[in-house]
């Protein structure tokens, strides 16, 4: 057994149990050249395991098949769906494919305001406390709360869940008050004031909500809006991605970071897809596990092209941490991704990680 990008499967995460068949001596790796097989054939190189001490380590007469070393394996074995409880603790940050020097700063330092059904109350939940800029009133919708647990959720009591970016400050920005959606005269208002107050600080807006028909005033606001701060919104997901005029408002504003989410299934069916030139990064649409802030029920899980930018606003988050405020822009970050390798191309190993994957133009 040796280590090489072309039989590179895949990595295993910490707390997955595999079956050992035997070890054998391989390729030196980091001072260590002792490799475990499994039943599969399949190899693992690592500084050690912890054995069971209720099974053996070799030779087992069991014959199970390999657990996947996947992103969706390791989010089904650390959540239960049925308890709707964490088994084993969820780092997003730590699961990403990023340098190590851009996650560790876990961006401080800069404010990321959700553009969502408002923050539920869960101060304790966060590293840092949510700042309400205006009130959203009732909780009615807790999809905000869930992006907002992607982006930076931590369990400071726990420590089991901890989102991409934990040390950035969020601010609930409410698009729904009592559960109606706000107008667009109310939503500018707001918006105004919030790039006010904000005006020195390093910014970035999760969009989460498209609008099937905005208003004329609330369009040309977005437009003009979106040149001065940087804005991640959510696109669509598998076949709205392949068609320019089914791409959502405002992800279809060319000065907004554009998110789309692909299913396995519906690439598997479809890896000749063209994807629109208006989305900027895809996501494989895995399911995901954040907050709901219910005492009965702490987490809950769920997919789509809003858990997607959640995630890629919690990745440019940490990017920001180095950035001064003047070269906060679209065409500055999507340099940056691609220049540190975060993206993948658009195939099936894609679904193995929690990747980015960079659509061709």
């Amino acid at each position: 057994p040796f280590r090489h990008a072309d039989n590179l499967k895949g990595l295993l995460f910490k707390g997955f149990n595999i079956e050992v068949f035997e070890t054998v001596e391989g390729e030196l790796v980091n001072g260590n050249k002792i490799w475990y097989k499994d039943y599969a054939g399949n190899f693992y190189w690592s500084g050690g395991f912890d054995k069971d001490p209720g099974s053996p380590l070799i030779g087992s007469d069991a014959r199970k098949p390999a657990i996947l070393s996947d992103f969706g394996t390791f989010i089904r074995s650390s959540y239960n769906d049925i308890k709707r409880n964490i088994n084993t603790s969820i780092n997003y940050n730590d699961l990403l494919e990023a340098q190590p020097e851009v996650k560790l700063n876990k961006g401080d330092g800069i404010k990321v305001g959700i553009m969502d059904h408002p923050i539920a109350d869960t101060d304790n939940l966060f590293l840092n406390p949510v700042e309400r800029l205006w009130s959203g009133e009732k909780v009615l919708d807790r999809h905000g709360t869930f992006m907002a647990g992607l982006i930076a959720g931590y369990r400071s009591d726990q420590n089991l869940f901890e989102g991409v970016s934990s040390k950035c400050s969020l601010v609930s920005l409410p698009l729904y008050v009592n559960g109606f959606l706000l107008k667009g005269k109310d939503l500018i208002m707001n918006l105004k004031s919030f790039s006010e107050k904000y005006k020195n600080d390093r910014l970035v807006i999760n969009i989460s909500h498209s609008w099937r028909d905005p208003e004329k005033e609330l369009r040309e606001f977005f437009e003009e809006f979106a040149e001065k701060h940087l804005l991640i919104a959510s696109a669509g997901e598998d076949k709205e991605l392949s068609e320019d005029e089914t791409i959502q408002w405002p992800a279809s504003l060319d000065n907004v970071i554009a998110v789309g989410s692909i299913s396995k299934e519906y690439f598997d069916e479809n890896m000749n897809i063209i994807i629109s030139s208006k989305v900027d990064i895809i996501v494989p649409n895995y399911s995901f596990v954040s907050y709901t802030n219910s005492l009965s029920t702490p987490f809950s899980e769920a997919r789509g092209d809003s858990c997607a930018t959640a995630i890629t606003t919690g990745l440019i988050t940490l990017l920001l941490t180095g950035y001064d405020k003047e070269k906060i822009n679209k065409e500055n970050i999507l340099t940056d991704l691609l220049e540190r390798k975060v993206f993948r191309d658009l195939n099936i190993d894609a679904f193995t990680r929690l990747n980015l994957i960079i659509p061709e133009k």
